[in-house]
């Protein structure tokens, strides 16, 4: 496929921060004596906090007052634990600088909101690189429903065939084929267990994408 667009997830795919959110979900519970499982982490990779903590309440017979204050204590976790420990996907820069070579159009979708995606611009000097950013804030609905991916499909003004997505988990995925594109899947650490059969390529790593250039 020559595909001359780019569209990049966020969260898990240019910037490690699964583990952010995890961490974040756990302290926030834990505040109130409730102690997450490892295999609650499915419910967390790849979602809004606003997705998963009703799952988790209603797992655990939360009460949904308290779990709108676990939500908002998790928002106020997630900041300061990013600004921590979030960091920059290996080969993710590298990538990007390769693709920008070679006249590809890159954007980046995500359900996250732009203040972040702003942090994680300036931290690691990626101004530039995007021609187009949808955060939060430009969407009504969150992955998997594909308002975001529909969304850039309309500003980049190219046919289906033209576009790659590259997503790091199932629920990404699912946004990307809804919205009628091609997509790659990258996982990581947290997201290898994931089904990725939906996906039309499954890459190692980010710098695999270039295989598909």
């Amino acid at each position: 496929m020559d595909f001359k667009a780019f569209i990049f997830d966020f969260d898990g795919t240019l910037v490690e921060s699964e583990h952010v959110n995890i961490a974040a979900a756990r302290q926030a519970f834990e505040s109130f004596g409730y102690r997450l499982l490892e295999n609650d982490h499915s419910y967390v990779v790849g979602r809004s906090s606003a997705d998963y903590i009703p799952i988790l309440a209603e797992k655990y017979g939360i009460p949904v007052e308290l779990a709108e204050t676990i939500r908002k204590n998790q928002r106020e976790a997630y900041q300061g634990l990013w600004d921590e420990i979030a960091t920059i996907m290996p080969d993710a820069k590298n990538t990007l600088e390769i693709l920008k070579s070679r006249n590809k159009m890159l954007s980046l979708a995500t359900t996250n909101r732009i203040h972040t995606v702003e942090k994680f611009i300036n931290a690691f000097d990626l101004h530039g690189f995007f021609s187009l950013i949808l955060t939060q804030e430009d969407v009504t609905h969150r992955k998997p429903h594909p308002e975001v991916y529909l969304l850039a499909k309309q500003r980049i003004a190219l046919s289906e065939e033209e576009i790659l997505v590259v997503e790091d988990s199932e629920v990404g995925v699912a946004a990307a084929k809804a919205a009628g594109l091609y997509c790659a899947a990258v996982p990581n650490q947290h997201t290898r267990s994931h089904d990725f059969s939906r996906a039309d390529y499954v890459c190692g790593s980010l710098k695999e994408i270039l295989k598909l250039v």
